[in-house]
Order: structure tokens, then sequence, then C-alpha cells
């Protein structure tokens, strides 16, 4: 995970791509050596850029520092978009009945929970079923 829920401070924060998350800690992330200046509505700062540890796409920023006094409490924090943590299609489907094509390739999760709801059905169906007379019927 890049984000644990418990280390989420605020969820009011707004980035270059949108809303944002300001966050106590990001996992599996990488920091960049560089620093830069950043004007935001709150402040100018300095700032790293921070990126997905295993992909390298850039997901937000981290604070380095803080021209104003007020804003120190940033200073060690993160913000990441929260664009990047939206589900896929086949998740936000779970909740309502499927038609009888998914629109959308499932994921992993989704794909183990429809085979394991296939299985059940089956289970189901053939609840009661005499395996040796069905057998019997084959063998005539």
């Amino acid at each position: 995970p890049i984000l644990k829920v418990d280390d989420i401070i605020s969820s009011n924060y707004r980035i270059m791509t949108g809303r944002a998350y300001l966050t106590n800690n990001a996992y599996n992330t990488v920091v960049s050596d560089d620093s830069h200046e950043a004007h935001y509505t709150t402040g100018q700062y300095s700032v790293r850029n921070v990126s997905c540890g295993h992909c390298l796409l850039r997901i937000g920023i981290t604070y380095t520092g803080a021209l104003d006094q007020q804003n120190h409490h940033k200073i060690g924090k993160f913000l990441v978009g929260q664009h990047l943590f939206v589900r896929p299609t086949c998740c936000l489907l779970r909740n309502r009945r499927l038609q009888a094509e998914i629109p959308v390739p499932l994921c992993l999760r989704c794909h183990r929970a429809a085979l394991r709801g296939s299985m059940q059905l089956v289970q189901f169906m053939t609840s009661g079923f005499d395996v040796y007379r069905t057998r019997k019927l084959y063998e005539q």
C-alpha cells in the first residue's frame, strides 16, 4: 500500500491534479533528491516530489520547509492526489446487480469474488443431487 487510513490527516487539500490527502506517511514510495519552491494558497513551501516505488508514477509531494511559521506543522507530511486511489469500475459495480455482460475486465479481487459466487451457485443448484443415480442415467 502507499497509504494507510490511519495515516490520513485530512482529505480537504488540493494538489495540481485536484483533491489530495495530507498524510503522516507514504509507503513504498521514492522521494526525489531535488527540493523546489512551491506557492500554494496557504503559503510558500519547499517540497520534494514523491513517486510510486514500483512504477515511479508521480503521486504527490512531501513538505521539506515552510516560509510561514503557522505552516511548519506540514513539514515531513505528504500530499498525495486522491484521483490515484479510485476503485476500478468492476469494484464500483459490486453492490449492484450486474448485467448479463460485464462491460470491463475484472480486477483480481472481483474475479475471485465472481468465482466464489459461481461456486456457491453451483453448490446450491446441485445440493440434494444423488451422484449415484446421475451416473446410472449416463450408463443406461
